[in-house]
C-alpha cells in the first residue's frame, strides 16, 4: 500500500560521543549495535528526507512505502552517573551535610580557643580585661585604661577575684576628661557600666556612689578627679562593708563607707572584682599591688594582686595544653569525626531507607550541636572564673 509510511533515524556520533558496541550479544550476523548511556541528547542534524523503498508483501509480491529519513546527532551526557552512584546519592548529600557541619564545627572551635589563649594570658600576666563597649574605643595597656567616644567602655580585673578577704587598691587618674565609675563587681556582672545593676557598686567622678542605678552623694571630696589624682578603695567582703577615700592618707584624707552588703553569694556570684568604665576621653591606670601599709583602713587588708590566688589556674602548664585538657582544641572534633567515619563506612543504599536516612541525619547533627554546647559552657565557666572540680565535670 503507497499509504504505508516508516521512518528511520540517521544517527551521526564522533568518537566521544559514540557508545558500547555490543555486536557480540546481536542475534544477527554482521548487525553492529551500540548502547547509549542514559540521559543523552537527541538533536536533529539537517531536513528530513522521503525515500520510496521497494519491500516484499508476501506471497513474491514487492509494495513500495514511503520512508523518511531524519538525520539526528546523538551528544552524550559526560556527567551522568552510574546505578551505583544514583542508589548512593542519598549519602553523598549526607556526606556534604557533614562536612559542613565539621568545618563550622571547627571554626567555632578554633575561635573559641583563640579567645580563651587571650584571656588566659591576660589573666596570667594580671591584666585588664575588656568587659563590654567597643573595643576600638578602649586602649587597655597591662592595668591602664583609656576609653574614647560618648558610648561607656567597661574593664575589669575578673582574674582577681577574691571572697571572704579584705582587699585595697588605687585608682590613678592621668587624663580627667569624660566620665569614670570605679568600683567592685560579681563574676555574674554583664552590664555595660558598674552601678547600673545590683551586682556592681561604683564611685563615680564627682564623689556620687551608685549601684542598682540609684544614685547618692555621700561626700568623698571630688578633687581625686584631676590629672595625678588618686581614688582608694577598700573592701571588706567578709564584713560587706565598701570604702572609699579621696587622696591618699598623708593628705588627711578620711575613709568613708560607701556601701554595705557587698558580699558574693548566689545572685551576684561566687568572687568579686575590681572593675572600671569611662568615657570621653577619661584616661586611668589601677594599681592592684598598691603598698598598703598606712594607706589601708586597718593592717587586715591587702593589695589585690597578694591577695589573688587564680581560681581557675592551670597550675603551671601552658595556655594550648590547659584547653586542650578541657576539650576547646581540635581533640574537640574527634568525637564528631567518629559518627561521620562511621556513617561514610555504610553502603550507599543503606540511606534509602527513610528511616535509616534520617536517624544518620538526627545523629549527626545532635553530635555537632552537644559539642557547641560543651565547648560554649567550658568557654562560659573560664570567663566566670571556675575551678578545677567545675571543669573537670563538663
Amino acid at each position: 500500500a503507497r499509504d504505508a509510511r516508516g521512518t528511520i533515524f540517521e544517527i551521526q556520533a564522533g568518537r566521544v560521543d559514540l557508545g558500547a558496541c555490543i555486536q557480540v550479544l546481536s542475534q544477527y550476523p554482521g548487525e553492529q549495535e551500540y548502547l547509549m548511556p542514559p540521559l543523552c541528547c537527541l538533536e536533529v542534524a539537517g531536513d528530513p528526507r522521503v525515500e520510496n523503498v521497494e519491500v516484499e508483501a508476501g506471497g513474491g509480491k514487492v509494495s513500495t512505502i514511503q520512508v523518511v529519513f531524519m538525520p539526528i546527532r546523538v551528544n552524550v551526557n559526560l556527567n551522568v552517573v552510574t546505578t551505583e552512584e544514583l542508589l548512593a546519592r542519598r549519602k553523598v548529600l549526607h556526606q556534604a551535610m557533614a562536612k559542613n557541619l565539621r568545618e563550622e564545627l571547627q571554626h567555632s572551635t578554633e575561635s573559641q580557643a583563640e579567645k580563651l589563649m587571650v584571656l588566659l594570658y591576660l589573666r596570667a600576666t594580671r591584666q585588664l580585661e575588656l568587659l563590654s563597649g567597643d573595643e576600638s574605643k578602649a586602649d587597655v595597656n597591662v592595668n591602664c585604661f583609656k576609653s574614647g567616644g560618648r558610648d561607656w567602655v567597661c574593664v575589669g580585673a575578673p582574674q582577681s577575684a577574691l571572697r571572704d578577704v579584705a582587699v585595697y587598691y588605687e585608682i590613678e587618674v592621668s587624663n580627667p576628661q569624660g566620665e569614670l565609675r570605679a568600683g567592685f563587681a560579681g563574676l555574674c556582672f554583664s552590664s555595660n557600666c558598674p552601678g547600673a545593676d545590683d551586682l556592681s557598686w561604683a564611685i563615680c567622678e564627682r564623689g556620687w556612689k551608685r549601684c542598682r542605678n540609684n544614685v547618692e552623694f555621700f561626700g568623698p571630696d571630688s578633687s581625686w578627679f584631676r590629672s595625678g589624682g588618686v581614688l582608694c578603695l577598700a573592701l571588706d567582703m567578709k564584713a560587706g562593708r565598701l570604702l572609699a577615700r579621696s587622696g591618699r592618707a598623708a593628705a588627711g584624707n578620711q575613709w568613708l563607707e560607701a556601701f554595705t552588703g557587698v558580699i558574693p553569694g548566689e545572685e551576684v556570684g561566687p568572687l568579686i572584682f575590681p572593675v572600671v568604665a569611662g568615657n570621653g576621653g577619661v584616661e586611668v591606670r589601677l594599681i592592684l599591688d598598691a603598698a598598703t601599709t598606712g594607706e589601708a583602713p586597718t593592717a587586715a587588708y591587702r593589695s589585690i594582686s597578694a591577695a589573688t590566688s587564680l581560681v581557675f589556674a592551670s597550675q603551671g602548664e601552658s595556655e594550648a595544653n590547659f584547653l586542650d585538657r578541657l576539650g576547646v582544641s581540635p581533640r574537640a572534633l574527634m568525637e564528631f569525626d567518629e559518627v561521620q567515619h562511621k556513617h561514610a563506612a555504610m553502603k550507599g543504599e543503606d540511606y534509602n531507607n527513610d528511616h535509616k536516612y534520617k536517624e544518620l541525619m538526627i545523629e549527626a547533627v545532635e553530635c555537632k550541636v552537644g559539642i557547641a554546647a560543651k565547648l560554649k559552657a567550658v568557654a562560659t565557666l573560664v570567663r566566670e572564673g571556675a575551678r578545677q572540680e567545675q571543669l573537670a565535670g563538663v
